[in-house]
């Protein structure tokens, strides 16, 4: 389970300017406290670069915009592993997979929400 979520993780690192992977990779696992504050900062990183990129592109949905939203959605899904609710953030995650291109992993979700 732990190698899926750092897959996910990854995938979150893209574009992401602090070091993510890194943290949850170490041999001395943060808290929990800890990885989901810093699963927040992917997230809300994310979710301002899209909104920024929705508002540069005079409100138009673009390619960047549209990944920025789903790697959100993809680190709202892993907060929801972190904290027990994966189940509420399955279909945003599944369709955030399908959004950057990555369909081949989609039972990397699946497999978290159980």
């Amino acid at each position: 389970m732990k190698n899926k979520l750092l897959r996910l993780i990854e995938i979150i690192q893209e574009g992401y300017p602090d070091e993510l992977v890194a943290e949850f990779k170490t041999k001395k696992v943060p808290p929990l406290v800890q990885r989901i504050e810093l699963i927040g900062l992917a997230r809300d990183f994310h979710q301002n670069r899209a909104d920024e990129l929705w508002l540069s592109n005079g409100k138009q949905r673009s390619t960047n915009e549209k990944r920025a939203v789903a790697q959100a959605d993809l680190a709202r899904f892993v907060f929801g592993c972190l904290t027990g609710d994966a189940k509420e953030y399955t279909e945003s995650a599944t369709a955030a997979m399908i959004t950057l291109g990555r369909q081949g992993e989609i039972d990397i979700v699946k497999t978290l929400t159980r």
